[in-house]
């Protein structure tokens, strides 16, 4: 039964169930951490692709060659269903589906959907120590010798090397310093390559017998020495570790690669994440993918130059219908989308919000704002009565904080911008309830050709 929140947007249960929901959500993803980690520590190495199995696009919690596994902290009957679709969609394809219970075995909760599962042909083990004997057999199997490949040292010539395109934006303030450094105790560290591919010299036009490198890290050292060899100084062959069983060619791999060694010695801004991503998904002429890290770069580039916090539009991307959870996960692996007709519905006119809100240079406090448009996004997905009004709706907003905006009415910490936000949206489902804002046709904007 649907029951209406004071604040406006239409819950399918009480308030406790979100609560429930999101501490299950943040649990699982603790017991997916486990299972990959095992996975990793056996040198089972993960290989992810997506795959549509009829209902949606799905990603395994972890999947190797040949292998789709699912980790559940809880199941029920409409988990169940699903599972039996992907695990048909699957089977069809030769992947074999295996689901890691975090549970006991035995546990009566949970006893009847297991047995579904199983009657069907799906292999299900239950608690830790089935599934960590499952995860050991298979490292056995799959690598009975433990053999792990090993990168090697080299010395490299420096114009034989060349960055990655799409790395994050260079941290040009670490140059002068790892300079001075390099000059007065010599470079002792490495730049970490992998060699470069056939297909990648044949575009850059590199005779294919001669031998050459790109970086996957030490961006901000490759670029130190480059200015000491334009200054002039004597710079011999660089240090370099290779990892000779990867290219250049491998886009994908190795911009994974790129992101992990980087967000490991030094944190990624969200933008950092969402600039790379577009550039690797260029590279592999992903057009919906280009299209949506488009937008989302496009949208913190707005909000940064109007002063309401560059990282914020992500947010509203991220989350659609409910606060319990988001996509910026998804978002930070580069595996989010947003369709053209979202984007023009949801995004766009709060964009445009935001854009009359800041004009005449108007500040607004980027956290208060942040929460509000997020917020505005769930409701159109949420409240059918907001989503048919959202083009009045919209205008009506800006009014309201433009006005209190300039009377010094409008809240200036986070605590008070939650509470004046309540009473906006009170005030106009009150006004919806009552009759009082009948449902409009939307009048396209008049551009110049109108007047012609």
């Amino acid at each position: 039964m649907k029951k209406q929140k004071e604040e406006g947007a239409i819950i399918t249960a009480n308030e406790s169930v979100s609560i429930v929901m999101k501490s299950r959500y943040e649990h699982g993803e603790e017991w997916q951490d486990y299972i990959s980690d095992k996975f990793e520590g056996v040198g089972i190495p993960p290989v992810f692709n997506k795959i549509n199995d009829g209902l949606s696009d799905r990603i395994a919690d972890y999947q190797y060659e040949g292998n789709w596994i699912e980790a559940k902290t809880f199941i029920n009957s409409a988990e169940v269903t699903k599972i039996l679709k992907l695990y048909s969609t699957l089977e069809s394809m030769n992947i074999r589906m295996v689901v890691m219970c975090e549970w006991e075995p035995g546990s009566k909760k949970h006893a009847k959907n297991v047995a579904d599962l199983r009657r069907l042909g799906v292999i299900v083990f239950e608690g830790q120590s089935e599934c960590d004997s499952f995860i050991i057999n298979e490292s056995v199997i799959l690598n009975p010798d433990k053999t792990i490949n090993m990168a090697v040292p080299m010395c490299i010539p420096f114009d034989r090397i060349v960055p990655h395109p799409n790395n994050r934006d260079l941290n040009v303030k670490n140059i002068p310093t790892i300079k001075a450094s390099i000059t007065k105790n010599g470079f002792f560290t490495q730049l970490n390559v992998v060699p470069m591919g056939i297909e990648d010299k044949k575009k850059r036009n590199i005779p294919l017998e001669e031998d050459w490198y790109m970086i996957f890290e030490g961006h901000t050292r490759f670029y130190a020495l480059k200015d000491l060899i334009e200054k002039g100084y004597n710079v011999p062959d660089i240090a370099c570790i290779v990892v000779p069983w990867i290219s250049s060619d491998n886009i994908d791999l190795l911009h994974k690669i790129l992101i992990t060694t980087n967000t490991t010695y030094q944190s990624w801004k969200l933008k950092n994440f969402i600039t790379s991503h577009k550039g690797n998904l260029e590279q592999l002429g992903d057009v919906d993918g280009i299209y949506t890290y488009g937008k989302m770069l496009q949208a913190m580039n707005q909000a940064k130059k109007q002063g309401w916090g560059e990282a914020n539009p992500i947010y509203m991307f991220c989350h659609t219908d409910s606060l319990a959870f988001d996509d910026m996960k998804k978002v930070k692996d580069g595996e989010y989308r947003i369709t053209e007709s979202e984007y023009n519905s949801q995004i766009k006119p709060i964009l445009d919000f935001m854009k009359k809100l800041t004009s005449d240079n108007r500040k607004f406090n980027g956290t208060i704002m942040r929460d509000i448009i997020v917020d505005i996004r769930i409701m159109y997905n949420t409240n059918p009565s907001v989503k048919d009004r959202f083009h009045q709706f919209l205008p009506w907003l800006a009014m309201k904080f433009i006005g209190d905006y300039s009377i010094d009415k409008f809240p200036l910490t986070k605590e008070t911008g939650v509470d004046y936000w309540k009473v906006i949206k009170k005030e106009y489902l009150y006004m919806i309830e009552n009759g009082m804002i009948p449902v409009q046709p939307m009048v396209p904007e008049k551009t110049l050709m109108d007047f012609a």
